[in-house]
């Protein structure tokens, strides 16, 4: 059994400080509606506005149902890279240096309304 602390007492205690994380990721399709077959390829911006830099970042984007990757369109600033597929859903780990930009696109093929 605890007994109770009794004062008055006299104390300061450390200063916490957190950083919440700057970051801002836009995604943009080329087109707005296609139809059963045609190809929709996206422009995804993440931009680290933190003075640090993020390391092994997560890029994931789940597709929807009635969405189909294109094998060998992901590319990252430019260079082409193969994603990890798990299901439906386009991952990749990303060093994004502080106050930079990275700019991912892929394609997809609409299989179904």
């Amino acid at each position: 059994m605890y007994k109770e602390c009794q004062g008055p007492f006299n104390f300061s205690s450390n200063t916490v400080k957190t950083k919440i994380l700057d970051i801002q990721i836009k995604k943009i399709p080329s087109c707005d509606k296609t139809v059963v077959g045609g190809r929709i390829c996206y422009t995804i911006t993440i931009e680290n506005n933190n003075n640090v830099d993020l390391v092994e970042y997560l890029f994931s984007d789940m597709l929807a149902k009635n969405l189909t990757y294109v094998e060998g369109s992901f590319t990252v600033d430019g260079e082409f890279i193969k994603p990890i597929m798990i299901g439906n859903e386009i991952n990749h780990t990303l060093n994004i240096d502080a106050n930079q930009t990275v700019v991912i696109s892929f394609c997809v093929i609409v299989t179904s309304k």
